[in-house]
């Protein structure tokens, strides 16, 4: 029975090391793409208020707004439960002043070590040509400036207006489907599992 528990613990490791990939964006259909290195999960739509602004005004006609508006808009998509979920917010950022070419957060991690940019959409759609894009750290608590995400990492005023919005909200979709290897992996490991067991008793 020890070697039985011994082998079993062997095949979960094996199975959940299995289940650890390296960075990957992840398309989970409906509009939401994974990151799975850090757990969290983006809107495919890199300016869905350029199309759909849940009933909040102050959104200009290309999906650009304030901070502030930004922050409403959010709250309205969360109070329309948009594609199921409740908890979408604006992208983190360590909020250092890091300057052009350089960028940290969630949106520096698309950037660095995705690639997505104005030029390079990635997985994204609607990903505008050029601008910046808000995040959800203030400059300093209560500060009337923000930080920004563009082709650098800057501070703004809360009231400019040319900032777009990139939704994003922690974890993965409630039910990922497994892909197909990882199916096989599983199937294929509990098979084994079964038939040392059978084995086993048999001596």
């Amino acid at each position: 029975m020890k070697k039985v528990l011994v082998f079993a613990c062997a095949m979960l490791l094996f199975l959940g090391m299995a289940g650890i990939s390296g960075a990957t964006l992840l398309d989970r259909s409906g509009g939401l793409i994974y990151d799975d290195s850090l757990d969290i999960t983006w809107l495919q739509d890199a300016n869905l208020a350029d199309t759909e602004a849940f009933g909040v005004s102050g959104i200009e006609d290309s999906g650009t707004m304030t901070w502030d508006t930004a922050n409403n808009w959010i709250a309205a998509m969360n109070a329309a439960t948009y594609l199921g979920y409740a908890n979408w917010r604006l992208p983190a950022t360590p909020g250092n002043d890091s300057g052009s070419g350089v960028i940290e957060g969630e949106m520096g991690h698309l950037y660095s070590d995705y690639g997505v940019h104005a030029s390079n959409s990635g997985p994204f759609t609607n990903y505008p040509g050029s601008g910046a894009y808000w995040t959800s750290n203030e400059e300093s608590s209560g500060s009337a400036y923000t930080w920004v995400i563009g082709d650098g990492q800057y501070i703004y005023s809360k009231t400019h207006e040319n900032v777009y919005a990139h939704a994003v909200r922690n974890g993965d979709v409630l039910n990922p489907v497994p892909e197909p290897a990882t199916l096989l992996l599983i199937g294929g490991g509990l098979s084994g599992l079964i038939a040392f067991r059978r084995k086993f008793r048999k001596k």
